[in-house]
């Protein structure tokens, strides 16, 4: 009899320790549950706030889209407008040479045209022709090592044109060939894209067209072709040479070679410091004997 109470005894306490144990399951079970409840809910919190403020950014960010391309249309619209100007003025100007020729206006138009530059009087140049309100036409070689004086030429309103991108006269150079000559313009005018934010369909030949001898018509017809004009020149200043310089300044040149032309294509050269010296009384001559100071467009009569 008192065994069978021990065992009962015993079987209880199991019973209770058992149920102790779910209690205790469940008890975790729980805080388990409700833990990862709180994380989600937590995780949940967090994601919301983060796609509110990327939605904030995101409405941040489109506005500010939104108005860079509504700055961007109205630079645009600006451009579009600056170049209607210089086109109508270009046709004007080509309009003042057509009844210069004809003999129906007295206006007289000079074009000042430097070429090889930049060298290391160009800025001297620009400094003369900024005090005397002097655009000209800047037909230039590639030279990454001036880049400044390419881009202060454009901002003080001149025109740079292409004079290739070597100057190469030797026999295997830009004479060589059609296509020589050709890539060496191209490789000039990429180049001034790329660096300057400026493209010419204004060409010169090296030395004049007559330097290009077979190649000439062919190299002119297929730049033309691809838009591009050239232009020689009718006035020269004697720095092209030791010997024509010598003879007498770059001044009596223009003043003995300009006589009885209404439309001047003056060539000149800035690696000289005769033309720099003498720069000021050219310009001033000009202007006093009634030339008009233009830079040259490809929509003018003198260019081929």
């Amino acid at each position: 009899m008192g065994r069978k109470k021990s065992n009962n005894k015993t079987i209880f306490i199991i019973i209770h320790i058992i149920i102790l144990l779910i209690i205790c399951i469940l008890i975790f079970a729980n805080i388990f549950v409700y833990t990862k409840n709180k994380e989600y809910v937590n995780n949940n919190i967090h994601i919301s706030k983060e796609i509110a403020k990327k939605e904030i950014i995101f409405s941040n960010n489109k506005k500010e889209i939104d108005n860079l391309n509504s700055e961007i249309n109205k630079i645009n619209d600006l451009n579009n407008s600056i170049i209607k100007e210089k086109e109508d003025y270009y046709s004007n100007i080509r309009l003042l040479e057509d009844k210069i020729l004809k003999g129906e206006s007295d206006q007289k138009i000079a074009y000042i045209t430097i070429d090889d530059g930049p060298y290391q009087y160009t800025n001297q140049f620009l400094d003369i022709l900024k005090k005397y309100n002097a655009p000209a036409t800047f037909f230039v070689l590639l030279k990454p090592n001036r880049i400044n004086e390419y881009k202060r030429m454009v901002n003080e309103g001149h025109t740079i044109a292409n004079h290739t991108a070597s100057h190469n006269l030797k026999k295997t150079g830009i004479y060589s060939s059609s296509n020589a000559f050709i890539n060496d313009i191209n490789l000039l005018n990429n180049w001034l894209e790329k660096n300057v934010g400026v493209s010419t369909t204004l060409f010169r030949f090296p030395g004049g067209s007559p330097t290009a001898g077979r190649f000439k018509l062919d190299i002119a017809n297929t730049l033309k072709e691809k838009g591009y004009n050239y232009v020689d020149w009718n006035v020269i200043v004697g720095d092209g040479s030791d010997a024509l310089i010598k003879q007498k300044r770059p001044y009596e040149w223009v003043k003995d070679q300009i006589k009885g032309k209404d439309i001047a294509v003056i060539l000149m050269h800035d690696y000289c410091l005769e033309t720099l010296q003498d720069l000021p009384k050219i310009l001033q001559y000009l202007k006093d004997n009634g030339y008009l100071i233009l830079p040259l467009t490809n929509k003018s009569i003198m260019v081929n």
